[in-house]
């Protein structure tokens, strides 16, 4: 289910796609009460019918949002409207891994300390991130990194 650029969701205006996989799309918006640009993601039709889908939806937003570390991004808000369930995040802009990781791979010491930077703050609070792909974006400050959740898996559009 692909929306529309000027769609609302709530007070949030849709104004492009960033990417689609498996468990759906996420837009980049605008919250016009708060005057900010947030991510917006969007759980398909044929899966918020699943209750089961539906539910890891919701825990997912739960879980993520009592999380506050700066290599996750913060879930501003859960909804639904018109039959369309969704995430609002924060969105932050930056490059995806696959853009980030050259071609031929990073040097272990990098990779490492990537890993560790990502990994952290999810076993701290013993909530393991299973979806750690390319399409994830990334805010780089030298070798630091600011994972994004924003992008999900394969597809996606700068």
């Amino acid at each position: 289910m692909a929306l529309t650029s000027g769609k609302k969701l709530g007070p949030y205006l849709i104004e492009s796609l960033l990417g689609a996989g498996g468990m759906g799309e996420v837009y980049l918006a605008r919250d016009t009460r708060l005057e900010r640009t947030v991510a917006i993601k969007v759980l398909p039709t044929h899966l918020s019918s699943n209750p089961d889908l539906h539910q890891r939806f919701e825990q997912e937003a739960r879980s993520i949002s009592r999380l506050q570390h700066p290599n996750i991004c913060v879930v501003h808000d859960i909804g639904s409207e018109d039959g369309i369930d969704f995430m609002v995040m924060e969105y932050v802009a930056g490059q995806t891994l696959d853009k980030l990781i050259p071609p031929d791979g990073l040097a272990t010491d990098l990779a490492t300390k990537y890993a560790v930077q990502i990994g952290d703050p999810t076993i701290a609070d013993g909530i393991l991130d299973r979806l750690v792909h390319n399409a994830h974006r990334i805010e780089m400050r030298g070798e630091s990194m600011r994972k994004k959740r924003n992008v999900p898996q394969d597809e996606k559009k700068e």
